[in-house]
Protein backbone atom coordinates (compact mmCIF):
# COMPACT_ATOMS: atom_id res chain seq x y z
CA UNK A 1 0.00 0.00 0.00
CA UNK A 2 2.79 2.13 0.43
CA UNK A 3 3.89 1.96 -3.03
CA UNK A 4 0.93 3.70 -4.03
CA UNK A 5 2.17 6.95 -2.00
CA UNK A 6 5.64 6.34 -4.06
CA UNK A 7 4.28 6.26 -7.47
CA UNK A 8 1.81 9.10 -6.41
CA UNK A 9 4.86 11.36 -4.73
CA UNK A 10 7.00 10.67 -8.63
CA UNK A 11 3.89 11.49 -10.42
CA UNK A 12 3.23 14.84 -8.49
CA UNK A 13 7.52 15.79 -8.80
CA UNK A 14 6.78 15.74 -12.60
CA UNK A 15 4.18 18.40 -12.09
CA UNK A 16 6.22 20.45 -9.58
CA UNK A 17 9.68 19.28 -8.60
CA UNK A 18 10.18 21.40 -5.48
CA UNK A 19 6.93 19.70 -4.23
CA UNK A 20 6.92 19.19 -0.37
CA UNK A 21 4.92 16.74 1.62
CA UNK A 22 3.31 18.13 4.57
CA UNK A 23 4.09 21.41 4.35
CA UNK A 24 5.40 24.11 2.41
CA UNK A 25 7.99 27.20 2.13
CA UNK A 26 5.36 29.71 2.99
CA UNK A 27 6.77 32.16 0.94
CA UNK A 28 6.62 32.59 -2.98
CA UNK A 29 4.77 30.06 -5.21
CA UNK A 30 4.88 26.55 -3.78
CA UNK A 31 3.11 23.08 -3.93
CA UNK A 32 2.72 20.85 -0.86
CA UNK A 33 0.77 17.40 -0.71
CA UNK A 34 -0.03 15.12 2.24
CA UNK A 35 -2.27 12.22 2.02
CA UNK A 36 -5.29 11.81 4.56
CA UNK A 37 -7.25 8.80 4.41
CA UNK A 38 -6.63 5.07 3.27
CA UNK A 39 -9.02 2.52 2.32
CA UNK A 40 -8.74 -0.92 2.17
CA UNK A 41 -11.04 -3.56 0.06
CA UNK A 42 -11.13 -6.86 1.81
CA UNK A 43 -11.68 -10.25 0.35
CA UNK A 44 -11.43 -13.17 2.89
CA UNK A 45 -8.41 -12.25 6.01
CA UNK A 46 -6.39 -10.58 2.95
CA UNK A 47 -6.01 -6.93 1.46
CA UNK A 48 -6.71 -6.76 -2.28
CA UNK A 49 -7.12 -3.26 -2.84
CA UNK A 50 -6.16 0.09 -0.94
CA UNK A 51 -6.94 3.01 -1.48
CA UNK A 52 -5.24 6.84 -0.60
CA UNK A 53 -6.80 10.04 -0.38
CA UNK A 54 -4.39 12.78 -0.71
CA UNK A 55 -4.44 16.43 -1.05
CA UNK A 56 -2.33 18.49 -3.39
CA UNK A 57 -2.49 22.30 -2.79
CA UNK A 58 -0.59 24.72 -5.09
CA UNK A 59 -0.22 28.65 -3.31
CA UNK A 60 0.68 31.06 -5.89
CA UNK A 61 0.37 34.43 -6.81
CA UNK A 62 0.98 34.09 -10.37
CA UNK A 63 -2.45 34.01 -12.35
CA UNK A 64 -0.85 31.93 -15.41
CA UNK A 65 1.33 29.42 -13.26
CA UNK A 66 2.98 26.85 -15.23
CA UNK A 67 2.91 24.57 -12.31
CA UNK A 68 -0.86 24.47 -12.16
CA UNK A 69 -1.28 23.40 -15.75
CA UNK A 70 1.65 20.93 -15.37
CA UNK A 71 -0.42 19.37 -12.05
CA UNK A 72 -3.79 19.18 -14.10
CA UNK A 73 -2.12 17.58 -16.91
CA UNK A 74 -0.25 14.76 -14.96
CA UNK A 75 -3.64 14.03 -12.89
CA UNK A 76 -5.52 13.80 -15.63
CA UNK A 77 -3.45 11.49 -17.72
CA UNK A 78 -2.32 9.40 -14.43
CA UNK A 79 -3.95 5.71 -14.45
CA UNK A 80 -5.56 5.20 -11.21
CA UNK A 81 -6.25 8.89 -10.22
CA UNK A 82 -9.14 10.35 -9.48
CA UNK A 83 -9.83 14.17 -8.37
CA UNK A 84 -11.60 17.10 -7.64
CA UNK A 85 -10.30 20.51 -8.47
CA UNK A 86 -11.04 23.99 -6.85
CA UNK A 87 -9.99 27.14 -6.70
CA UNK A 88 -9.94 29.96 -4.09
CA UNK A 89 -8.64 33.24 -3.91
CA UNK A 90 -7.34 35.57 -0.40
CA UNK A 91 -7.99 39.55 -1.95
CA UNK A 92 -6.25 40.48 1.04
CA UNK A 93 -2.52 38.73 0.30
CA UNK A 94 -3.41 38.71 -3.40
CA UNK A 95 -3.05 34.79 -3.05
CA UNK A 96 -4.40 32.05 -5.55
CA UNK A 97 -5.00 28.58 -3.69
CA UNK A 98 -5.52 25.69 -6.10
CA UNK A 99 -6.39 22.36 -4.62
CA UNK A 100 -6.91 18.49 -6.09
CA UNK A 101 -8.64 16.38 -3.95
CA UNK A 102 -7.22 12.87 -5.06
CA UNK A 103 -8.48 9.22 -4.88
CA UNK A 104 -5.04 7.14 -6.18
CA UNK A 105 -5.44 3.56 -6.19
Amino acid sequence: MWDILDRFKALILTADPDALRYFGRGTGSYTVWAEYELHNLYAGDAIRESKWSVLIERFTKAQDDPVVLAMMTALADAEGVTFRYSLRRNNDQELIYHSWDCEVC
